[in-house]
């Protein structure tokens, strides 16, 4: 975990899934704990994090343990992830960790894992990038129009220099002194219809989400 932008000692584990099976963890940065993988699986996985806050390292281990001896198993196909069939083999572990505040806009977050099986060499995952985006869109109502006696017609346009745009919050007001409410969300291109009363005065404004 890279100190330069993550607040190392916000680092907080937060679940282990193993094949379908999720164990939500209660924040400990250190811990041991076994996991009851029966019955779609004849053992116990114990899972331990060490975690480094100085260096941002987390460490987990997870280990299969017979349930009867609470050993660890000898036979590789009782291990706790066998060869994948129905997710079976697969494994999850999640964590929540803080952002420095006040990082730059465009400015790259990195993460990557190095995983080990049994006496195997290390696997380094490919890097995770997700990219700072600080910028807020700009958008606008360009085209408003009535349709027929109850609808009114609005085309909306954006600009975002970042993550795009994901939607627009529509929000009207009633009489020039009325509260503003939303009243709609839109997807990106297109084209919103408002069902009015003509004896109202209507105020529109549209809000853009990034992504």
């Amino acid at each position: 975990i890279d100190g330069n932008v993550h607040d190392l000692s916000s680092f907080t584990p937060t679940s282990v899934k193993i094949g379908n099976i999720v164990t939500e963890l209660d924040g400990e940065k250190n811990f041991v704990k076994t996991i009851d993988l029966r019955p779609r699986m004849n053992v116990i996985a114990q899972v331990k994090c060490d975690y480094d806050s100085k260096k941002g390292i987390a460490k987990w281990t997870i280990e299969s343990l017979d349930p009867m001896t609470m050993e660890p198993t000898e036979d590789a196909m009782d291990g706790v992830l066998p060869i994948n069939s129905d997710g079976n083999g697969e494994g999850e572990l999640a964590y929540d960790i803080k952002l420095k505040s006040e990082l730059a806009n465009g400015t790259e977050i990195r993460n990557r894992a190095s995983i080990v099986f049994d006496f195997e060499e290390a696997i380094v995952t490919p890097d995770w990038i997700n990219i700072i985006d600080t910028i807020a869109p700009k958008s606008r109502i360009v085209n408003g129009y009535i349709k027929n006696d109850t609808i009114i017609n609005f085309t909306i346009t954006s600009e975002d220099s970042g993550s795009k745009i994901w939607k627009y919050l529509i929000q009207c007001q009633e009489g020039t002194n009325g509260t503003w409410k939303q009243v709609a969300e839109v997807e990106v291109d297109s084209v919103y219809n408002f069902v009015y009363d003509s004896t109202t005065d209507y105020g529109f404004c549209v809000l853009a989400v990034d992504s």
